[in-house]
């Protein structure tokens, strides 16, 4: 299970295994009942109902030291510390020879050797002979590779602090395309976001003995387009930056739906607004934000900052106009599947409101703030207890149904016993489940969206499935696969 995007030298950790121990902690801690409760809803049948996924086999017992998912057929597993690449019949299609790799993506998979990377198809042919430093996939034709890293020295004195000197590594990168072919090469850009749209965000040093830092759009056909002085591509935190082994090296955004977030500083009041820019490099909503965040769905989600520095959240269209909300919020997550959740300080708890800003549900539940989006229109919250709810509020699924009424004591009890203490969102029609296992272990299982257990929980890890499989691992820590077969 594998985040696109830049790996360098990065230990691996099996996240599977971690995931669903910190989902309990982060779930079921501090999850009392909000002042704005309303009833306890019976489970309805949702608005957008997932497929009902009927059984689960397993496809390969625990085989491998380590796995990805799979990914455009294949799938990266490791043996002996080097990764190769299996198909859905787990015939070897690429040997054990790699240190680190990326999933495929458009028929490339970036691999490492010795800390360099390259790329190969998915035949295993060597495309690009590893010699970057770090490489993020192929979107749209193209990928980005880092070709150096120059230390930069900063003194705390330069702003009349005292304290070390700071050091940050500065990137070089160059696009290549699917043969290989730097359309730009290496050293032409400082930064550069992965293409959407036929165009990339990018940065570079121009200037000579005062050197400045210029934002400009690069194209797909190898074009530039260089933005005004006075505009700077934002870089927020949209990418996780724990991919750079806590190097200051940055990661810049992509547009998004033909927008991209940009910034210009206002030095007599000493504060940073945004705004937005088209593909063209056009300045389509004028800089007047404190914070901008990406469009989706046709909305984007900003805030404004008093003098104290307390942000307040708005959504704009893509023509900067405000999309007028019910009530003012403390958070509010970007748009997906037509819905956004929305935090309420005052009942400390999360509602949703649609694209016309309507609140739809009101701010009842706890959520993970790091999951706010729903997934094949279900989304796991707590009221009281932990369930999954559609996009109107109301309650599909349970995780833990109640006994039926007629059940008898030691019916009762057994059910008890197998109660689940956690879950997770959906993923093709199933989700995974947590149960405590002896001795403090957490197992995990598969239930699917009529709640039906099709795997009893007895891994110690697993994966979300994807391509119809998901990997699993026993308590050695060896990983096989699970199948969907109905």
């Amino acid at each position: 299970m594998r985040t696109k995007g830049i790996i360098m030298t990065k230990m691996r950790n099996q996240i599977a295994k971690i995931t669903m121990s910190v989902l309990a902690l982060v779930l079921v801690a501090g999850c009392g009942t909000s002042a704005k409760d309303g009833q306890d809803a019976n489970p309805q049948p949702g608005s957008q109902q997932p497929k009902l996924v009927t059984s689960i086999e397993v496809a390969l017992p625990p085989t491998y030291e380590d796995a990805n998912a799979f990914s455009e057929g294949l799938v990266w597993v490791m043996m002996h510390g080097k990764w190769g690449a299996v198909d859905k019949d787990f015939n070897q299609v690429i040997d054990f020879l790699y240190d680190d790799v990326l999933d495929f993506s458009q028929g490339r998979a970036g691999v490492s050797v010795q800390g360099k990377w390259g790329f190969v198809d998915n035949t295993g042919k060597i495309i690009v002979e590893p010699t970057y430093i770090g490489v993020r996939s192929f979107s749209e034709g193209f990928a980005t590779a880092l070709c150096r890293e120059i230390p930069v020295e900063i003194d705390p004195a330069t702003w009349g602090e005292t304290g070390d000197k700071v050091t940050y590594y500065e990137g070089e990168w160059a696009v290549i395309d699917q043969d290989g072919k730097e359309i730009f090469p290496c050293g032409s850009l400082n930064e550069v976001s992965d293409f959407n749209g036929g165009v990339a965000a990018a940065t570079r040093k121009v200037g000579g003995e005062k050197p400045r830092r210029e934002s400009l759009i690069v194209t797909s056909t190898g074009g530039e387009i260089v933005l005004d002085e006075s505009l700077m591509f934002s870089n927020n935190d949209f990418f996780d930056e724990e991919q750079f082994l806590g190097r200051q090296l940055s990661m810049l955004p992509p547009f998004s739906e033909g927008r991209r977030e940009v910034c210009t500083a206002d030095y007599e009041r000493q504060r940073v607004f945004c705004g937005y820019v088209d593909t063209s490099g056009t300045l389509v909503i004028e800089p007047r934000f404190a914070v901008a965040r990406p469009f989706h769905d046709g909305l984007a989600v900003v805030g404004s900052r008093d003098e104290e520095y307390h942000i307040t959240y708005s959504v704009i269209n893509t023509a900067g106009e405000d999309i007028p909300l019910q009530y003012p919020y403390s958070e509010i997550s970007d748009f997906s599947e037509g819905f956004s959740f929305v935090k309420s300080d005052e009942y400390f708890a999360w509602g949703i409101i649609d694209t016309k800003g309507t609140e739809v549900v009101p701010p009842i539940f706890d959520i993970r703030s790091d999951s706010t989006q729903f997934h094949e229109g279900l989304k796991l919250a707590y009221l009281k207890r932990i369930r999954w709810i559609d996009t109107t509020g109301a309650t599909v699924l349970y995780l833990n149904p109640d006994p039926p009424d007629n059940a008898s004591d030691e019916e009762v009890e057994a059910i008890s016993e197998k109660r689940y203490i956690d879950g997770s969102e959906f993923s093709e029609g199933v989700a995974r489940v947590v149960r405590d296992g002896d001795g403090g272990d957490i197992l995990i299982g598969y239930i699917n969206t009529a709640g039906q257990e099709l795997v009893e929980p007895i891994y110690y890890g697993a994966q979300s499935f994807q391509e119809g499989y998901a990997a699993m691992f026993d308590y050695q820590g060896m990983v096989g696969f699970l199948k969907i077969t109905g």
